[in-house]
């Protein structure tokens, strides 16, 4: 069986400084307001935050959006791109390493998206570098000719993805 990787590398810059865009990443209260915001969810909710000092790891629950509902020949089923984000804070580095797997069992093993998130003070405010690799394992020997079409499908998704939670963090911020 084969498969593919889509690299991303996306930046975003926030009217703020490098702790305060760390500290609204991980906020507990953030998922809440991305469910309620980012017009590409259909949930997210926390299922696990762990303050230790310097490290902050979480877990959260997604389930975005299909904005396409069939590949190919599948049908894609509402809960087939839901999956947990786990991620972990280092305060001193102001990154965050993060690795997204499916909550589908047939899935979690074939689809992983990891990566680096790294902050840094620009012009009185913040650059976000997000650095991740989506990789999709064991493909269906029928669904192989799709796999150009699917990369290009999921690179644009998760940057659709990333930009709206970008929106949703400069409004969080904006409020608090």
């Amino acid at each position: 069986m084969s498969g593919f990787s889509v690299r991303l590398s996306i930046v975003h810059r926030f009217d703020a400084p490098p702790e305060r865009v760390a500290e609204a990443m991980i906020d507990p209260a953030l998922p809440a307001f991305l469910q309620t915001h980012h017009e590409m969810l259909d949930e997210a909710a926390g299922v696990a935050h762990v303050d230790r000092g310097p490290m902050v790891e979480r877990k959260v629950r997604y389930r975005p959006r299909a904005s396409v509902q069939k590949l190919g020949p599948k049908t894609i089923p509402s809960d087939a791109l839901a999956f947990v984000e786990e991620s972990t804070l280092d305060r001193r580095t102001l990154s965050i390493e993060f690795e997204a797997r499916s909550t589908r069992a047939r899935l979690r093993d074939r689809v992983v998206h990891r990566g680096k998130t790294t902050l840094r003070a620009v012009d009185g405010g913040t650059e976000r570098r997000i650095d991740a690799t989506l990789e999709v394992r064991d493909v269906p020997f029928a669904l192989r000719a799709l796999q150009p079409v699917a990369a290009r499908l999921f690179r644009a998704e998760a940057e659709r993805l990333f930009d709206g939670e970008a929106r949703c963090l400069r409004a969080f911020l904006a409020a608090r």
